[in-house]
């Protein structure tokens, strides 16, 4: 007999065994033709009849509904057996229902391979696989999986037939059989999950899109609980035993006492308390769980359960199960404490040894070709001539065992602890799983002769946490206020440290011992990534111990399959492993960094579209890679068909696979549940909106301007017009440099002014002889006209436009001082105007000269102010082109535009053309600032115009105390003037601050007027080195501000996460409003977070009538929405804002400065000290009726010469500061953290305060 005969017969014997089968539901038909049959049909162990179906189709000579051949083809090829009733209707007997019972042959059934085989030798034009999908897909559709469809009497009455909807099927009747759409599929197997009868799909109005799928599926994850856990009444926290140690975790959470850890000094909140339980069950218990395709399914009896693949579309008895990690994901919130719910679990686990599983063991003492486990090697020979010492024994089953032997430590003789420290065990893994099959290819009678190469993997009790670079010192920071001194013994590894330093239980050091049994000695290692990344794998220490824990803080640097971080966590060994962070991937809070070792300062960019499918792909890289989470560790790409192209294609049970899976590895609590057991200090977030300046009204205006000019001479059409879609990144540029205008802009040249002047008027005029013009365009000719006029007319604006600087109006000094710096002056006022470095060089020039007679000061003063301006001209150019430079690369600008078309000129002009607006603020252009002759002529110029000096500088150097009394009396830039009085508050107050910028060049013109002021201040930004950024961050922590007066941190945005801690700051200024609200939640949760025991202010800064007030308003509307703009400008609204052309009053007598004023935090005022006749004043304010404070600042004030002498400091002692850094790294000791009371209260609604 033939072998596929034999592969049929077993086939069809072991699908004839229904106790074998899968009951799935019922197909029911109408009008058989039994007047000529009565179908036969064999009876079935179910008490039906066996469904022939190939006879069917033959006395119904193949007429029949396509269900039935669909049926046909799954019976056929042993997909399916069917039986079948005959069913009556009591009220009318005449009416016959044959009911099909449909059994499915799972594709686990025990021989399943015979059908397999006898599947595979059909012929390949049956397409079997492709077929059997797509008929079943169809017949799902029809299937009644309910209960009482499967159970029904012979003779029904009609009110219970009908009292399930079912479908009848005429048995010859065609009607068109179309595979169901997602939907339909999603509806259909949702049906079958919950045992349903026919029903049918509705389309769907609303459909959830896929960023928002999965957004709630990361906010559906339960927030864990040990409410399952069985409790001991012998539960102990310090007990050696896990189960114990949850055991008492949970009585503690029930009883709601205070949980004590050995070693942690710091008190843990409940939802804290849970976090460190779970990862401790999660450690100590690994688990199963179903494989992401499949979905559990009842029988219609509700007696057993099966299972559905969703890939294949195959049935299966038994689940396929996947080993979950004992280790997982910590993504708690932002500022939830997760630096402290890791140190607790190393802290609750100190004493345990890593132990090899069992999976990894290899069987027996031979070695098998390609082995992918691993054996314990024996020190000891295989035939020994000598009884073994009752010492050597008792070591081996220690670490054979992994034994808690250091909690022993004490009791141990000091020769035995000494020995197990010096050789601890180990084991040994095959090369090819260390470098995952890496290795040199070997040739045939090679591979198949030479023993696998195998290297020695130390056993340890040992933590790893591998952190980012700029972490560090904040990490070390969280060990020194939460750990107990004496309770761990730590090395931290770190660039910071030169040559290594000892201290106490604590060793720093700048890399990594060769020797890697000198790691076990810890219990913690605390690395930064860059240590790590600079080895080589084959070398790496830390690649040589099969560690207890590793530990990855921010797990951003493990996600992407290209980084260096990546390659080499995939080949780190642990028993446990973790990855921290606030999301799993950064695209949920919007936020992207790139802080890779090499990466370039510029490289920091801010992503803040969403993009779900690059997320979750850098997710499977963590589940892959790191996790090694079967299938996705071995077969990659299983994570793309299991997961992602379910999602995007909406496939039924994919949103329910992913929460499944991130279920079981994820800890987070819900938002909520952190609420009930932590209450912050109160935050208060308000938008502040700001009269513009005089200078920012200019600069605002020939910004509309240019844009009215362009909509009026283009019609509005074709790619002329500035808002045609080809020009899209070129508006986008365009709108960025007029959000940076609300701040302060220099980069329009006198030039292109005129240029639009001329344009208006050539406009005008053409108006008058043909009339093409609206009303409307006419006016917005006019209006452009006169904004470009006032610019022009104003010398302060011509001089800045040049020298790009902010200007400073200053009163009170004597023109015999003012004339050999100043820029500027006001005409009919005694008050002049500077750049900062013209006022810096001032002030450094006085506070060294101010007690030298007169003569000899204008002599010196005169020598100063020529080497002064030689070096300006000469910094000048270069200097401004870098800093515009910059500021374009940071906003991912391109770093040239091909402009070809030159300024309009002539009578023959039409357009303003969108190539014009290029070229007229194109970074290019902006950058082709004038040489050092010709800048030099034309600023001469400028001052040349102002009223003349008087020269005769012997008799006119005034008094010490005239000269003294010189003030600032504002800046250019309402926002400046308004943050420097804040500021100046702060600093007198002794309350420290955090300002947030998103252009560089606003950060600059702040550092300049604090430099002149004489306020403290940090910087963090991108252009300092990751280095340097975590030292200024240790200072602005470690500031003594009730001795020194308050500082402020002068961040980028860019930088505002990544787990940095700055809760001693609790005021926090947005310099603009942010677009996306995700990051600007990321930046406030910098200071708003577990550790801050005062209330926090918030201020967003917006300049009244400007677009920033748009954007505030728009921004705020669909933050729900997964298409939000990932540019304001691509945003309707704001489109339709900037279109209208709304052009800002003026009023003339409107002062060209904005004062330094504020609204105050206190009622008092400060006034001036009292002060002998040769000491330097201080700057004062009163608080007027209003509770605005004003400030009398002062030129030549003590806080501005102690902030040059802190400037010129810091020049000479940067070697020192830098030591200095290390030293409060090593030894400055942290207060631990106490779990903070305060009353219930709510975050306010944003508010409004005009001023």
């Amino acid at each position: 007999m033939p072998f596929s005969l034999s592969n049929y017969q077993k086939a069809i014997e072991i699908s004839n065994d229904l106790r074998r089968l899968i009951p799935v539901g019922c197909l029911n038909f109408y009008d058989l033709p039994l007047s000529m049959t009565d179908l036969y049909g064999i009876h079935s162990p179910d008490g039906w009849k066996w469904f022939d179906i190939d006879f069917f189709v033959h006395i119904c000579q193949g007429k029949v509904n396509k269900i039935i051949l669909y049926l046909q083809f799954l019976i056929d090829f042993q997909f399916f057996k069917a039986t079948f009733k005959i069913f009556s209707l009591k009220e009318d007997r005449e009416i016959k229902i044959c009911k099909v019972r449909l059994y499915a042959i799972p594709k686990d059934i025990d021989g399943a391979r015979y059908i397999n085989d006898w599947r595979s030798e059909r012929p390949k034009k049956f397409n079997i696989d492709k077929n059997y999908r797509t008929f079943f897909e169809i017949i799902l559709r029809y299937i009644d999986f309910s209960k009482s469809g499967w159970n029904m009497d012979t003779i029904v009455p009609i009110d219970e037939f009908l009292s399930n909807p079912i479908v009848l099927f005429h048995h010859t009747k065609e009607s068109a059989m179309m595979k169901p759409n997602i939907d339909e599929f999603n509806y259909i197997v949702n049906r079958w999950k919950n045992n349903s009868y026919v029903t049918f799909c509705e389309s769907k109005s609303n459909e959830t899109s896929f960023g928002k799928t999965i957004r709630n599926i990361y906010n559906s994850i339960p927030s864990p609980h040990l409410s399952g856990h069985k409790i001991s009444e012998r539960g102990n926290i310090n007990s050696l035993n896990p189960e114990v140690q949850l055991s008492a975790l949970s009585q503690s959470l029930k009883a709601g006492t205070l949980v004590t850890i050995t070693g942690v000094k710091s008190t843990l909140y409940p939802f804290q308390i849970r976090s460190v339980a779970s990862m401790l069950e999660r450690e100590t218990k690994p688990e199963m769980s179903l494989i992401p395709n499949l979905i559990k399914l009842k029988s219609p009896l509700g007696n057993s359960d099966y299972y559905f693949d969703l890939t294949n579309k195959l049935i299966c008895s038994k689940p396929e199960m996947l080993s979950l990690p004992r280790g997982g994901i910590l993504a708690e919130n932002m500022g939830s404490g997760k630096t402290l719910i890791c140190l607790a679990l190393v802290c609750l686990s100190k004493y345990e040894f890593s132990k090899i599983t069992d999976e990894l063991l290899l069987e027996g003492g031979s070695v098998p070709t390609n082995i992918e486990g691993m054996k314990i090697e024996e020190e000891a020979t295989m035939h020994c001539s000598y009884v073994k010492p009752l010492r050597t024994i008792c070591q081996q089953t220690v670490v054979q065992n992994s034994l808690p032997w250091k909690h022993f430590a004490s009791d141990l003789p000091e020769s035995v602890s000494d020995s197990l420290t010096s050789q601890p065990g180990y084991f040994r893994v095959t090369t090819e799983k260390f470098t995952g099959g890496l290795s040199k290819r070997r040739g045939r009678s090679s591979r198949t002769n030479q023993i696998p190469q195998t290297r020695k993997l130390y056993l340890c009790n040992t933590t790893i946490i591998i952190i980012p670079d700029n972490l560090f010192a904040q990490w070390n920071t969280e060990i020194k206020k939460h750990i107990g001194q004496e309770y761990l013994q730590i090395l931290f590894i770190s660039n910071y440290f030169k040559t290594p330093i000892e201290a106490s239980t604590k060793t720093y050091t700048k890399s990594l011992p060769q020797d890697p049994t000198e790691l076990v000695k810890y219990d913690l290692v605390v690395l930064s990534s860059s240590c790590l990344t600079k080895e080589d794998m084959e070398d790496n220490p830390v690649m040589q111990l099969y560690w207890k824990r590793v530990i990855i803080d921010e797990g951003h640097s493990v996600n992407s399959k290209t980084s260096r971080m990546s390659s080499l966590s995939k080949y780190l060994f642990a028993e446990r492993k973790w990855v921290v962070s606030g999301t799993p991937t950064s695209g949920l809070t919007h936020l992207y960094m790139d802080e890779e070792e090499k990466a370039h300062q510029n490289r920091y960019v801010i992503k803040s579209k969403f993009d779900e499918k690059e997320d979750l792909i850098k997710l499977g890289t963590i589940i892959g890679n790191f996790l090694k989470i079967e299938p996705f560790a071995t077969f990659p790409r299983k994570w793309s068909s299991m997961i992602i192209k379910p999602l995007l294609q909406n496939v039924y049970g994919s949103e329910l696979t992913l929460s499944n899976l991130l279920n079981e590895i994820m800890i987070r609590h819900n938002p909520r549940d952190i609420e009930r057991d932590l209450k912050l200090p109160q935050l208060h977030h308000s938008a502040v909106f700001l009269k513009p300046s005089y200078h920012n009204i200019i600069s605002v205006n020939l910004f509309t301007a240019v844009l009215a000019v362009n909509a009026v001479t283009s019609e509005r059409t074709d790619i002329d017009y500035m808002f045609h879609p080809a020009n899209r990144q070129q508006l986008r540029k365009l709108i960025t440099n007029l959000q940076r205008a609300t701040f302060h802009w220099t980069g329009f040249k006198q030039e292109d002014v005129e240029t639009l002047i001329h344009i208006c008027l050539t406009s005008l005029k053409r108006q008058e002889e043909k009339g093409s013009y609206s009303d409307v365009d006419v006016q917005l000719l006019n209006r452009a006209m006169k904004a470009a006029n006032m610019a022009l007319k104003n010398r302060q604006w011509r001089t800045s436009s040049l020298l790009h600087e902010m200007n400073y109006y200053v009163s009170g000094l004597p023109e015999s001082i003012a004339r050999v710096l100043v820029t500027g002056k006001i005409e009919n006022q005694e008050i002049s105007v500077f750049g900062a470095p013209h006022l810096l060089s001032l002030q450094e020039f006085w506070y060294k000269n101010r007690y030298d007679n007169e003569t000899r000061l204008s002599e010196k003063l005169e020598s100063v102010a020529k080497t002064f301006w030689d070096n300006y001209w000469k910094q000048t150019v270069k200097r401004n082109s870098e800093r515009f430079k910059k500021q374009d690369q940071t906003q991912d600008f391109e770093t040239k535009i091909n402009s070809t078309a030159s300024s309009i000129q002539g009578e023959n002009t039409q357009h303003v053309k969108s190539e014009d607006i290029k070229e007229t603020f194109s970074v290019s252009r902006r950058h082709k600032l004038q040489d050092e002759h010709s800048l030099k002529k034309d600023v001469a110029l400028e001052v040349s115009k102002l009223d003349r000096f008087d020269h005769s500088t012997a008799t006119d150097i005034s008094s010490f105390e005239k000269i003294r009394q010189a003030r600032i009396l504002g800046t250019a830039s309402s926002k400046l003037s308004y943050l420097a009085s804040r500021l100046l508050e702060h600093q007198r107050m002794s309350v420290k601050s955090l300002v947030f910028f998103e252009f560089e060049d606003t950060a600059y013109y702040l550092t300049e007027l604090l430099d002149i002021l004489g306020i403290n201040y940090i910087l963090y930004a991108t252009f300092i080195s990751p280095t340097i950024r975590a030292k200024n961050l240790v200072e602005f922590s470690n500031h003594d501000n009730e001795s020194l007066g308050g500082i402020t941190l002068i961040m980028d945005i860019r930088l505002a996460a990544h787990g940095l801690t700055i809760i001693s700051a609790t005021h926090v200024y947005f310099i603009s409003p942010i677009w996306h609200q995700s990051i600007e939640a990321q930046a406030i949760k910098r200071a708003h977070r577990i550790g801050q025991t005062r209330e926090v202010y918030v201020e967003t800064l917006i300049l009244e009538g400007t677009l920033e007030e748009e954007i505030y308003k728009k921004r705020g509307l669909d933050q729900e929405d997964d298409n939000k703009e990932r540019f304001a400008i691509d945003n309707t609204g704001i489109q339709e804002y900037v279109m209208r052309h709304e052009f800002l009053d003026m009023d003339d007598n409107m002062a060209q400065y904005s004062s330094f004023k504020a609204p105050s935090l206190v009622k008092e005022s400060i006034i001036k000290d009292s002060v002998d006749e040769y000491s330097l004043l201080r700057h004062s304010s009163h608080v007027d009726d209003h509770g605005n404070r004003s400030w009398d600042v002062f030129l030549f004030s003590e806080e501005s010469l102690k902030k040059l002498n802190q400037i010129q400091g810091i020049r000479v002692r940067d070697a020192a500061t830098s030591q200095e850094f290390i030293q409060q790294i090593v030894n400055t000791e942290e207060r631990p953290r106490k779990r903070l009371i305060v009353p219930d209260s709510r975050v306010q609604s944003n508010k409004r305060v005009r001023f």
